[in-house]
């Protein structure tokens, strides 16, 4: 069943008399159950097009194309719309806990308040509660009367990943949640992830620049440069066999545990992104690849690739 069904949508943000455009034309969905990851450079629209689903972004961007939730219309929805799809059905993982945690409240009190305030726990049970998702996420339900900095970085996330938690809500929308973590509390995170969408059938939106973490719990993954995605399908079959130039790029800059040619010899990408002023048209990464060629100037779709999969590149056969 699809959770989330994103179809055309656009972001723009006023840059003077301008416009800069950070998402063009995107569509995505997620099952229930199914980990899909955002990849790609920083600023290619990643962020803005994960909290554009529940219209987190400034009041000042310009969102068009449309948001469908279970089948509701998000776009246009109202404020009170809004406020019984937050937390209570679909929630996010902010990248930084340690901002995302009010520091005057105790942890307990934070990962209780969305399940309080959606009338499904009462006060007397929001202890209980409380230390039950924080024993979910594999921390000691004694943190729980803890505040934000007396926690491991570690600890602060998954805190973070409980209050997401304190609704069972069927979407999550992580936002480069493991950045700041060590391998160890890394794994760990994106190991409750996957078990997340595994056993209890969320659906889970995975933006992140580590295609190691993209690989270790997504289903599919989406490549996003420049507010397009140029490829996805997979995750087996994008960052196994990249058909994309870029998507090419960025996983041959990954380095390989184990492997001496790419650690002491990373590959990396000449030149910058392009200005999202810029309104070029043809194929945006055609000024840093090595096989642009004149068929690059005009619009290149999303092309099929093989089953489930999409490219946008000439160098596909339509």
């Amino acid at each position: 069943m699809t959770l989330l069904e994103l179809d055309g949508l656009s972001v723009a943000y006023p840059a003077g008399q301008r416009w800069a455009r950070a998402v063009r034309g995107v569509s995505l969905s997620v099952a229930a159950g199914e980990v899909v990851g955002l990849a790609g450079e920083s600023g290619c629209g990643k962020t803005s097009v994960a909290m554009s689903v529940l219209r987190l972004l400034p009041r000042t961007a310009k969102v068009t194309g449309r948001i469908r939730f279970g089948g509701t219309d998000l776009t246009g929805a109202t404020w009170g719309e809004l406020r019984a799809v937050r937390w209570a059905q679909a929630a996010v993982v902010f990248q930084g806990a340690q901002h995302a945690l009010n520091p005057m409240h105790r942890i307990g009190t934070q990962i209780a308040e969305p399940a309080l305030r959606h009338g499904l726990v009462t006060r007397s049970a929001a202890a209980a509660h409380a230390a039950d998702l924080l024993q979910r996420v594999g921390l000691a339900p004694e943190l729980a009367r803890d505040h934000p900095h007396q926690l491991s970085g570690g600890q602060r996330q998954r805190a973070l990943l409980a209050t997401a938690l304190s609704c069972s809500p069927r979407l999550l929308i992580a936002d480069e949640p493991t950045s700041a973590l060590d391998s160890v509390s890394q794994a760990a995170i994106l190991g409750l992830l996957r078990e997340l969408a595994a056993e209890r059938g969320i659906g889970v939106l995975l933006v992140s620049h580590d295609l190691g973490a993209l690989a270790a719990v997504c289903d599919r993954i989406a490549v996003m440069y420049a507010g397009r995605i140029v490829e996805q399908g997979s995750a087996e079959a994008v960052l196994g066999d990249p058909a994309h130039p870029y998507t090419e790029a960025l996983t041959g800059a990954a380095t390989v545990i184990g492997d001496p040619a790419t650690r002491y010899a990373p590959r990396s990408l000449g030149g910058a992104p392009p200005d999202p002023l810029s309104t070029a048209p043809g194929c945006a990464f055609a000024p840093r690849c090595p096989h642009a060629g004149p068929d690059c100037g005009g619009e290149i779709p999303l092309r099929p690739a093989g089953p489930g999969r999409l490219v946008e590149c000439v160098r596909v056969a339509s």
